[in-house]
């Protein structure tokens, strides 16, 4: 008969198999290792939750400089420095950030001429959650941005009154051709800009303070576009002033069925080239004071200039301002005059100024036809300039009007290149953009 194994035996090996099994063994390890690691990968997704937090404040503070610092630069644009730091903060509150309560906007504008900047960093402190158990403090979230006031071009044409209605005005059946050009008008008026009619106009772009109006059948090519609402041009002749000149020269001068040849003087009472005369002007400043400068149909006129030579017609008063002339060139008149372009000229690129105390009640016709060519600045400040029948200045290198409001009611071709060379100053378009 077998014998029984004792009981310490017995639990011996009962002992010796456990110890086996907890050895081998693997179940519920797992849970474990899980509960040991569940701390580090909550804190790990907490941080990561913490990130994308501060990821999306950031994005939002950029937005909300991008959009600050653009509207401190429209008011840069529209010489209103002053203006940049309320713009730019109203701004960032139309996004959702104000100054306070850990938060701090610094706007910095930055002048030269009539480009410039604006610089907006917006800076934000953030109170930590997750990332506490690493480091201590506020997280500090910043954005910046700088919007640039750039110059993009410039004009043939510039209207300055701010206020007028029909401040650049194309109308009828006219065709006016000027590619390379914008024409701009400095008035906030809603029909500031006005192409009614027939008229056909072929320009880079149209530039309007206040609204465009356009109607009837008016076929624009506009590769800019149509550019309402915006900033005003600055006039580039606003610091140009007149001269002291002397006693006159000549009074009420006509001429009329001469052949003859002229030189700078101060004409007082105006001038007048009538029909059948065939005038040259000496180059030099024709002072035309107290009375108009009028060209009529069958004149010829011409400039007997060479290399930096060139006219100026200046006309102004020694009197009230009431007696300021304006300028009259009729259809059929034979035209022909350039601008100087030395540097030293105090007239230089300008070809006809007219004192700015003109009073604004009178028109400037330009009416010449296909034989006028006019190179240079026309700058009649003070009142309109009306150009219509045919003008030929497309021959020409420059023709530049900046005027009280300006008229096309004929065919006309305006020609932008080689002003810089002439000294024609140009009539600068910006515009502002986000640079940084």
């Amino acid at each position: 008969m077998a014998t029984q194994p004792s009981a310490f035996s017995r639990g011996r090996n009962y002992l010796r198999q456990l110890i086996w099994r907890l050895r081998y063994d693997q179940r519920g390890t797992g849970v474990i290792g899980f509960g040991l690691a569940l701390p580090a990968i909550v804190g790990a997704a907490g941080i990561g939750v913490e990130v994308g937090f501060w990821y999306m404040q950031k994005r939002d503070l950029q937005v909300a400089a991008d959009a600050s610092a653009v509207a401190g630069a429209f008011e840069l644009a529209r010489s209103n420095e002053s203006e940049v730091g309320t713009a730019a903060t109203a701004q960032a509150a139309k996004n959702g950030v104000t100054a306070g309560s850990g938060t701090t906007i610094s706007v910095v504008p930055s002048t030269s001429g009539l480009t410039g900047s604006v610089t907006v960093q917006v800076t934000k402190q953030l109170p930590r959650m997750f990332s506490a158990i690493f480091a201590e403090g506020l997280v500090s979230i910043a954005a910046r941005a700088t919007a640039s006031v750039e110059i993009t071009g410039d004009a043939c044409a510039l209207a300055l009154d701010e206020t007028a209605s029909q401040a650049l005005l194309i109308q009828g059946s006219s065709t006016v051709e000027m590619p390379t050009c914008t024409l701009a008008a400095n008035s906030r008026h809603a029909t500031a800009v006005s192409i009614s009619g027939s008229a056909s106009l072929a320009a880079d772009s149209l530039w309007s303070a206040g609204g465009i109006e356009t109607g009837g059948s008016a076929n624009l090519t506009l590769p800019g576009g149509k550019l309402d609402h915006m900033w005003t041009v600055a006039d580039p002749y606003a610091a140009l002033t007149i001269p002291a000149f002397g006693a006159c020269d000549f009074h009420n001068k006509n001429y009329s069925n001469t052949t003859t040849t002229i030189g700078p003087a101060v004409y007082c009472g105006g001038v007048a080239f009538g029909a059948n005369s065939n005038v040259t002007l000496e180059p030099g400043t024709y002072y035309v004071v107290n009375g108009d400068l009028t060209m009529n149909a069958q004149s010829v006129v011409r400039c007997n200039c060479s290399g930096e030579q060139g006219i100026t017609f200046v006309l102004t008063t020694n009197a009230a301002a009431s007696q300021i002339g304006r300028v009259v060139i009729n259809g059929g008149a034979d035209v022909q005059l350039t601008a100087p372009s030395d540097p030293n000229d105090p007239f230089v690129g300008v070809l006809i100024y007219q004192d700015r105390r003109a009073t604004s009640t009178a028109v400037n016709k330009l009416n010449g036809g296909s034989t006028m060519t006019l190179t240079g600045a026309i700058y009649t400040p003070a009142q309109a300039s009306e150009w219509s029948g045919n003008n030929g200045s497309a021959s020409s290198n420059c023709t530049r009007i900046i005027a009280k409001t300006v008229s096309f009611i004929g065919n006309s071709e305006l020609n932008n290149s080689g002003c810089e060379a002439m000294g024609v100053k140009p009539i600068e378009v910006t515009r502002v953009r986000v640079t940084a």
